[in-house]
């Protein structure tokens, strides 16, 4: 059976990772073109170049 997680509460950065939106507290874009997603927890993690205009599009408006 496949679980389906809520999109209104949850965002794919990457082929391996979905982060809880509510625990992000900011992105800062690189010089790559990727954005670096900084956690409440202080973790910092990347997206992938294939996610970043799903990102900016949901996210960023």
């Amino acid at each position: 059976m496949k679980t389906v997680i809520p999109k209104s509460l949850f965002i794919q950065i990457s082929n391996s990772e979905i982060v809880n939106i509510s625990q992000i507290k900011n992105f800062s874009l690189s010089q790559t073109g990727i954005y670096q997603v900084n956690l409440l927890n202080g973790r910092k993690t990347y997206t992938s170049r294939r996610y970043t205009q799903i990102i900016r599009k949901e996210l960023l408006k």
